[in-house]
C-alpha cells in the first residue's frame, strides 16, 4: 500500500509558519518531530522531504520570523513624512517591538531571542543568534547614522544603537515572561528618555 505523502493542497508557506509557531511556543529541544507532523498535517518522511531535519527545520523558522521583524521594524523606521524627526521614528520602533512580541503574529516574545538562547551549546544556533543580535544593532545605527546632527555625541552613535537595543531584547524577555502591552510601554518611555538625553532637543 502507498504511504500517503504530502497533502494534496500542501502549502509549504503555510506548513512553515505553523513549523514557526511550534518552535517559538516551546523551543527547539522541547518541540519534536510528531508535534510538527502534527501541526503542519503532514507525515514526518514527508517533512522531511519538504523542509529537510529538525535542525534544518528550526533554522527555516527563524529565518521566516527574521522575515517578519525585519518587515516590522522596516516600518516603523521608515520616515512617514518627509523629514520626520529621528526620535519618532526610533519611539516608533520600540513600540512596534512591542507590539510584534505580544502575539499579533505569534507567541510572546522574540522568536529567535527567546528559543536560540537556551540553545546556544550548538555552534551553529549561537552563531545565528550573534548574528541576529547584530542584525537588530544595525538596523538601529543605521538610523541614527542617517541623523548624526540630531545627537548631542555622533560619536557614540554605536554606543546608543547597543542601549536602545538592549531595550529591544528586555521587550522580549518580558513579554515572554508574560507582560502585558500596557507594561511594556514603561520600557518604550524607559528607552524614550534614554533616547531623547542623547539628541540635541526633543523633537530632534
Amino acid at each position: 500500500m502507498a504511504q500517503k505523502g504530502r497533502p494534496r493542497n500542501y502549502d509549504s508557506a503555510a506548513a512553515l509558519d505553523k513549523i514557526m509557531a511550534q518552535f517559538w511556543r516551546k523551543g527547539y529541544t522541547a518541540t519534536s518531530l510528531d508535534e510538527l507532523a502534527a501541526e503542519t498535517d503532514m507525515r514526518k518522511p514527508s517533512l522531511y522531504a519538504a523542509f529537510g531535519n529538525k535542525e534544518r527545520l528550526y533554522q527555516l523558522a527563524m529565518d521566516r520570523f527574521g522575515e517578519i521583524a525585519q518587515a516590522h521594524y522596516s516600518a516603523a523606521l521608515a520616515p512617514q513624512t518627509p523629514g520626520e524627526p529621528l526620535a519618532a521614528r526610533l519611539t516608533r520602533w520600540l513600540q512596534a517591538t512591542a507590539t510584534l512580541y505580544t502575539g499579533e503574529h505569534g507567541p510572546a516574545g522574540c522568536m529567535v531571542l527567546s528559543t536560540a538562547a537556551a540553545e546556544v551549546y550548538d555552534p551553529a544556533i549561537r552563531k545565528r543568534l550573534q548574528e541576529v543580535i547584530a542584525a537588530q544593532e544595525m538596523m538601529v545605527l543605521d538610523c541614527l547614522n542617517e541623523e548624526k546632527t540630531a545627537l548631542h555625541d555622533p560619536d557614540c552613535a554605536p554606543l546608543l544603537a547597543k542601549t536602545l537595543t538592549a531595550f529591544l531584547h528586555s521587550i522580549s524577555l518580558r513579554a515572554r515572561a508574560g507582560e502585558s502591552a500596557g507594561q511594556l510601554a514603561e520600557m518604550v518611555r524607559a528607552g524614550q528618555m534614554v533616547l531623547q538625553s542623547a539628541l540635541t532637543s526633543p523633537a530632534a
